[in-house]
């Protein structure tokens, strides 16, 4: 495949853009993997050409990519990024330990976003009161149904996820 075909040079493995770098040809997603599996030295990488690539190939993406998976790119090398900048830091000082710790909330973080993500589409797939279901002259706690539209609680539905995931952090410890 050249690089004159479509609007994303050799798109990689999952949709992700294709970087050819010193010491690395492949694309972001696999970058990401190797470096996740330490199956490449970090270190080597020029950090200033990666990130010209990708906003190349984010610039030339533009109208045919989705939003969503141009936001995914950018989380990518966000991670490599993270993953490089943790190696300038010396082992067994304080700030190693201290970039660990970061790099486990970093981690608990994104599971806890997953777990809202996959919260957020069992809630979509459930049946919407207004629209799915009907109730018999009972208000609904968290929403309403005005003129076909509707309208939330959004203070009502987020203290309802933030009791749920805090019950699911409790429920793990």
């Amino acid at each position: 495949m050249d690089g004159s075909s479509g609007a994303v040079d050799r798109a990689g493995e999952g949709g992700s853009p294709h970087l050819t770098l010193d010491g690395f040809d492949g694309s972001l997603a696999l970058l990401l993997a190797q470096a996740r599996a330490h199956q490449i030295d970090l270190s080597t990488l020029r950090l200033p050409e990666l990130i010209d690539q990708l906003a190349d190939r984010l610039e030339r993406a533009r109208a045919t990519i989705p939003l969503g998976h141009q936001a995914d790119w950018v989380v990518m090398a966000s991670w490599i990024l993270l993953l490089r900048s943790d190696l300038l830091l010396p082992r067994d000082a304080p700030a190693q330990q201290a970039a660990e710790r970061r790099a486990s909330d970093l981690r608990d973080r994104l599971v806890a976003l997953q777990e809202i993500q996959a919260l957020g589409a069992w809630l979509d797939q459930r049946p919407q009161l207004g629209r799915d279901v009907f109730a018999r002259g009972r208000s609904e706690a968290i929403g309403s149904v005005i003129g076909g539209s509707i309208e939330v609680d959004m203070i009502a539905f987020l203290w309802a996820c933030l009791n749920w995931l805090c019950y699911r952090i409790l429920a793990q410890q």
